[in-house]
């Protein structure tokens, strides 16, 4: 991700470390101002007092670039607290680096985009800090998978008319998945539970919109609490769901 650290505003991109994590010896690329820094603790230190860091880009690891942004400082999520270090969610012991969205102005934009093949799947790993639910709704005839408000819009698909709601409340850490053809959908938690599934009728396009993760479309229910991963792609069902979940359970080691 490029962080932007607020004692001066200056930007970096901070890449993986030895674990494939974000962490303070991660290293610092293409800052805006200064460096070379030497990892991440070099250049949120800088100066002798740690800064907060805030992420402008979440950068797409597909290789496709479709990168996650935000240019407003003041809705920019949360990576690192100088008072407390690397921001992280999950049980003791096993806590992996968050974003922490305020539920106030924290969002990503993120650009248009697609499938050609009418379907998708998505898994999340988020936690809830605060109000909010999560459950797949259509809003203004885009079909979406609104998670506490958490992602919304991320595939834009158009269906006329539908209306599809499950709600649910939690505190705490999630592995979500959610799946939709051009005819049903499915929502998973942690793995195996079906939390809701049905059947629709109406038309699906590829009608492509910009996506937002952190907030509905109208700027409203902004996401409270961290986000931590999130993978999309084309599905028609066929596609091992249970692997790709084992495989972000491993690890997170949510269940």
């Amino acid at each position: 991700m490029r962080v932007r650290r607020d004692s001066d505003n200056v930007e970096a991109d901070v890449g993986f470390d030895s674990n494939n994590e974000f962490g303070l010896t991660s290293p610092v690329s293409n800052p805006s101002s200064g460096g070379p820094f030497t990892d991440f603790a070099d250049f949120i230190g800088h100066g002798g007092t740690p800064a907060n860091g805030f992420c402008r880009y979440w950068y797409d690891q597909s290789g496709n670039a479709v990168d996650a942004g935000q240019a407003t400082q003041t809705s920019q999520p949360k990576i690192y607290d100088s008072s407390t270090g690397i921001i992280e969610e999950g049980a003791a012991g096993k806590e992996k680096p968050a974003l922490d969205f305020d539920g106030t102005n924290d969002f990503f934009d993120v650009p248009s985009t697609q499938w050609s093949n009418g379907q998708m799947f998505a898994s999340m790993v988020l936690a809830r800090d605060g109000g909010g639910s999560y459950y797949w709704t259509s809003n203004a005839n885009i079909f979406s998978l609104l998670y506490t408000a958490a992602i919304n819009n991320f595939i834009a698909w158009q269906l006329t008319p539908i209306q599809i709601i499950y709600n649910q409340t939690f505190i705490g850490q999630k592995l979500v998945s959610g799946e939709v053809t051009p005819t049903d959908y499915t929502l998973y938690e942690d793995g195996s539970s079906v939390v809701t599934s049905g059947t629709y009728t109406g038309t699906m396009s590829s009608s492509s919109t910009n996506a937002f993760i952190g907030q509905k479309p109208n700027a409203t229910n902004r996401h409270d609490g961290k986000f931590q991963e999130l993978i999309h792609w084309p599905s028609d069902k066929s596609s091992n769901r249970t692997d790709i979940e084992d495989n972000l359970n491993g690890h997170f080691q949510i269940y």
